[in-house]
């Protein structure tokens, strides 16, 4: 079997994250000038940079962590890829124009792959 659900995981938390750095980067940038410490709370624009980076971090830690469950077991829990699935379709309804669509594909790898074995 290859393993390939959990990079592509990996690889929608580092264009998540990318994304956040390079489209946000001015505010990024006053965030720094500003050393960073107690500068995001009460200001949108500050919140939604600091969460849009945050959430592609994040995405790259649960990407590791579905990598070696993959490498390690034969087969995914079954409502792994439906939560994947669930959670890529709840945002996708919220916000059509992003990247969550990217999220079926490893759903939809989870998903098939929980019935099989080795």
């Amino acid at each position: 079997m290859k393993f390939w659900i959990g990079k592509s995981i990996v690889f929608i938390g580092l264009l998540h994250t990318l994304v956040g750095v390079f489209g946000f980067y001015g505010t990024l940038c006053e965030l720094v000038d500003e050393k960073v410490f107690n500068t995001v709370c009460g200001q949108p624009d500050r919140e939604l940079t600091f969460w849009f980076i945050a959430f592609g971090l994040l995405t790259i830690v649960f990407g590791v962590f579905v990598d070696s469950y993959e490498r390690t077991f034969t087969r995914f829990p079954r409502r792994l890829g439906w939560g994947l699935f669930l959670f890529a379709a709840v945002i996708v309804v919220a916000l059509p124009v992003s990247g969550a669509w990217l999220f079926l594909i490893p759903a939809a790898g989870a998903i098939h792959h929980s019935g099989r074995r080795g």
